[in-house]
C-alpha cells in the first residue's frame, strides 16, 4: 500500500516537471499564435480544427530559425468541412501558408527537416 502511495505522489510531480520543461522554449505559445494566424484566413474561424501541431526548428552556423507546423480543416463558403491542409507559420514575421490541396504539403516544414511520414 505504501508503494501504491508513493507512486501516487511521484507521478504528480513528474508530470508537473515534465510540463514546465516543456513551457521553457515556448513552443506552447508559438502554436497558439500559429493557431490565430491561421484562424484569421479562414472563412469560419471559430469551426478551424487542428492537429499535429510542432514546432520544427533548423540551425544554419549562428542562425537559428523556426517554423509552426500542422495540419487545419475549415470550412468552405457552403458550411461544409473541406478536409486538413498542411500549414505553416513563420513566428518571426508572423506570415502563414496554407496548402491548397489535401496531399498537398508545404515546403517549409520539409525544409527545416520535419518528420515527412508524421503529416
Amino acid at each position: 500500500m505504501k508503494d501504491f502511495c508513493r507512486l501516487g505522489l511521484i507521478i504528480p510531480t513528474l508530470i508537473i516537471a515534465l510540463s514546465a520543461c516543456h513551457e521553457r522554449d515556448g513552443s506552447a505559445e508559438k502554436i497558439a499564435k500559429a493557431k490565430q494566424a491561421v484562424r484569421e484566413l479562414m472563412n469560419d474561424p471559430d469551426a478551424a480544427q487542428f492537429r499535429r501541431e510542432r514546432v520544427v526548428s533548423d540551425t544554419i552556423g549562428d542562425w537559428k530559425s523556426e517554423v509552426v507546423c500542422g495540419q487545419v480543416n475549415g470550412k468552405n463558403l457552403f458550411n461544409a468541412y473541406i478536409g486538413f491542409r498542411e500549414f505553416n507559420y513563420d513566428p518571426e514575421n508572423g506570415s502563414v501558408n496554407i496548402s491548397p490541396g489535401e496531399n498537398d504539403r508545404t515546403a517549409a516544414c520539409y525544409d527545416f527537416g520535419a518528420d515527412k511520414d508524421r503529416i
